[in-house]
């Protein structure tokens, strides 16, 4: 159920990245914090190659990370898991981002379990 979304700029070296370890890393704080299972957790990555920060600095480069769960949590329990997430993120990007003025940012939301519909 959990959907976790991606998005980096195009000046971020993403093949330095190991980024199947930082999946990983998500996947396992989101299935402690939440009652998700790991099997039905899904990440897509995209890169943006079309993007503007701030003054328009070349040097300026961000990740943003979206993670949607069915409602039903309480926001202590959604900000707790903010801060994990930020904390892997931030953990897998600052090492290969030492010459950008890199935004590290993570958002937390929910999908309405009345809405949202699933196939196997």
């Amino acid at each position: 159920m959990p959907q976790i979304r991606l998005e980096y700029t195009n000046n971020i070296p993403f093949q330095q990245l190991d980024y199947k370890q930082m999946c990983k890393e998500l996947i396992q704080v989101i299935c402690e914090r939440t009652d998700a299972k790991i099997p039905a957790c899904k990440v897509g990555i995209s890169p943006l190659p079309h993007y503007y920060i701030g003054n328009g600095n070349e040097n300026n480069a961000f990740a943003h990370l979206t993670i949607l769960l069915l409602s039903g949590r309480g926001i202590e329990e959604k900000q707790a898991l903010s801060q994990h997430a930020t904390e892997i993120i931030k953990a897998h990007f600052t090492p290969i981002c030492k010459n950008l003025e890199l935004q590290l940012t993570v958002r937390v939301d929910d999908m309405t379990k009345e809405t949202y519909s699933k196939m196997q």
